[in-house]
């Protein structure tokens, strides 16, 4: 009796715990637990679940397999387990643990979703459309099949009914109304001359600068533009042309007659493969700073700025590189590289290989305010942009400069499928990873491209 009542009162004490995020507590909890009965299913998962929010990812997805051998057959622990290690982006293993859980219960929509979500990062997209479109004649109502079956179809070059589904990223039957806004959404159904139009950046500064291309379509086709992005790219959004009129979504007095979520525009213009609105450059740098690199990168090296870490604010796993995988590249003779990197991951440049060079560009460089002016005029000064599929790149694709994406094996749906092209990128080349992981053929072949190249004074 005393042992019952030991277990209820850390069961108990346990729950509340987590309702507290207090964790590490919640995990002593559940350790105790543990220790009174190590044959108890579901004080493992409760484990794993506390060191899934202490970022202690391969002790939890240890101690969900412990669970799981215990109950073999329990079905919301191999849908977690599933879930969690395609997170991690171990997709195969994931696969496996999913399938057990659809054999159990085919109806497990969590399950079909993530099952697909792996066979598209592995290349199997038409069996991921398929997983996605069970799912959703399961359960119609759930925005993330949709979203997920989208960036599918979009992968594929299927983008009617790509941009369409994308639409559910939010719920497509609401009005914008944050801070007191509200007007109705225009997707390009009726005529937008002569109305006003506030288009609001939505995702990743990569995102925008991608996108916001049609914004000068708007104008073209008679409308006044407000515009909002980032406020870290208002500075550079000055640069677009037009006369879109720069704003902050988060006023309370804007005043338009509808208004647009930026990565909605495609689908309002009907964009189609073949149609993707591909002149650049759209954007521009300032002829001022413009100068003042050139003046201070002067040399007659091949010149080739480099970005190899991403944001980590929420973005894909595995699309960064090290430092260290551009070493063959630096020793090609006449290169010069030159760092467009910024944040923490500027620390790599203290560990590089012994030899290698990478010149920085100085404390100031595209500090404060002023972010990616210092950037775009650099990218300006050099003969090509080697960089993960970050902002960089596609700052660079927008500048019209010559630029290489080392893409991982996962890679993004904007990339589309086997294409070393882009058609938003005319000057663009991707370097796809053919296995998981795999940086060192990616720049194996960069290096020997460069090598090559060199032969015939680096022409383009």
């Amino acid at each position: 009796m005393k042992n019952f009542d030991e277990k209820s009162e850390l069961l108990l004490l346990l729950m509340s715990l987590k309702q507290a995020s207090r964790f590490p507590d919640a995990l002593h909890a559940a350790e105790s637990l543990i220790r009174i009965n190590p044959n108890e299913m579901k004080f493992h998962y409760q484990r794993a679940e506390c060191l899934f929010k202490m970022n202690r990812n391969e002790d939890a997805v240890s101690s969900l397999k412990v669970a799981i051998e215990i109950e073999p057959r329990a079905k919301g622990a191999l849908t977690t387990l599933g879930g969690r290690l395609c997170g991690l982006r171990k997709f195969d293993e994931a696969i496996g643990y999913l399938n057990r859980a659809i054999e159990l219960d085919p109806n497990s929509v969590p399950a079909l979703v993530n099952l697909g979500i792996c066979l598209r990062a592995l290349g199997k997209v038409d069996e991921a459309e398929a997983q996605f479109e069970r799912a959703l004649a399961l359960d119609p109502t759930i925005n993330l099949i949709h979203v997920n079956l989208a960036t599918t179809q979009l992968m594929k070059g299927l983008f009617h009914p790509g941009w369409r589904n994308y639409e559910r990223r939010f719920d497509p039957s609401t009005q914008f109304v944050r801070h007191g806004f509200n007007a109705p959404v225009w997707r390009g159904e009726t005529s937008i001359s002569g109305k006003t139009i506030l288009v609001h950046a939505e995702r990743g500064l990569g995102d925008t600068i991608q996108f916001c291309r049609y914004v000068p379509m708007l104008e073209d086709a008679g409308a006044r533009v407000l515009f909002a992005p980032q406020r870290a790219l208002h500075a550079l959004m000055k640069t677009l042309g037009g006369n879109a009129e720069l704003v902050n979504d988060r006023e309370p007095n804007i005043q338009s007659d509808c208004h647009s979520r930026l990565l909605s525009l495609p689908l309002a213009f009907g964009t189609t493969v073949e149609t993707i609105p591909g002149n650049t450059p759209y954007l521009f740098a300032e002829p001022g700073r413009e100068a003042r690199w050139r003046n201070m990168l002067k040399g007659p090296e091949f010149k080739i700025g480099v970005n190899w870490h991403g944001s980590d604010n929420g973005t894909r796993e595995g699309r960064s590189f090290p430092l260290a995988a551009l070493r063959h590249i630096a020793e090609i003779e006449g290169v010069r590289l030159i760092s467009l990197q910024t944040g923490a991951a500027i620390s790599q440049l203290a560990t590089m290989p012994t030899g290698m060079k990478v010149e920085i560009l100085g404390d100031d460089y595209d500090t404060g305010d002023q972010a990616f002016l210092d950037c775009a005029a650099v990218i300006r000064q050099c003969d090509l942009i080697i960089s993960c599929d970050t902002s960089v790149a596609h700052l660079s694709g927008a500048l019209d400069q010559r630029t290489w994406i080392a893409a991982p094996f996962d890679s993004c749906w904007r990339w589309m499928l086997g294409r070393s092209d882009t058609p938003w990128y005319p000057k663009t080349k991707l370097f796809r990873q053919t296995i998981q992981d795999d940086w060192i053929s990616v720049f194996a072949d960069m290096a020997a491209e460069l090598r090559e190249q060199s032969l015939i004074g680096f022409s383009a």
